[in-house]
C-alpha cells in the first residue's frame, strides 16, 4: 500500500482467552488516497462503501490530487477571450445581478475588460 498502512494492534486476556484487535488509523488528507502499490494510483485506489471496496473514479483521485497540489480548474484566466466574444445578453444579466448583490460595475467598454469593486469608494483601472 501507498502511503505505507500501519495498523494499531491492541491485545486483551480474559478468562484464559487472549483478543487481538487492529485498528487502522485514516491517511492524512495531503496523503490520500491510499492506493494497492502494484496497481497504480488509478486502478488500486478503493472507497468504502457499506460492506464492499468500490473502485475509485479517475475524477475522485484527480480531486485528491488536485486538492494536495491546490489546483483551482475553475479560477484561471482565460486570455484569448474578448468582451466582444462574449453574450452581451448574460453580460447584462451578470452585472444586474453584481449591482443587486452590493458589486459595483466601475467601468465598461468595448476595449476593456469589466472592472468590479466591493464598494463604490473603491476606483480601479483596467
Amino acid at each position: 500500500m501507498t502511503p505505507v498502512v500501519r495498523p494499531v494492534f491492541a491485545m486483551y486476556e480474559e478468562e484464559g482467552k487472549v483478543f487481538v484487535s487492529a485498528e487502522i488509523p485514516p491517511v492524512d488528507i495531503t496523503e490520500r488516497p491510499c492506493f494497492k502499490t502494484a496497481k497504480g494510483r488509478i486502478q488500486g485506489s478503493y472507497i468504502r462503501v457499506s460492506d464492499a471496496n468500490m473502485l475509485m473514479t479517475g475524477y475522485a483521485v484527480y480531486r485528491y490530487e488536485a486538492f494536495r497540489k491546490k489546483h483551482r480548474d475553475g479560477i484561471r484566466p482565460v486570455e484569448q477571450v474578448r468582451v466582444q466574444g462574449l453574450d452581451q445578453d448574460r453580460l447584462l444579466s451578470m452585472s444586474c445581478n453584481a449591482n443587486r448583490t452590493g458589486r459595483i460595475l466601475q467601468r465598461w467598454n468595448s476595449h476593456s475588460c469589466m472592472v468590479w469593486s466591493a464598494s463604490p469608494q473603491t476606483a480601479l483601472s483596467p
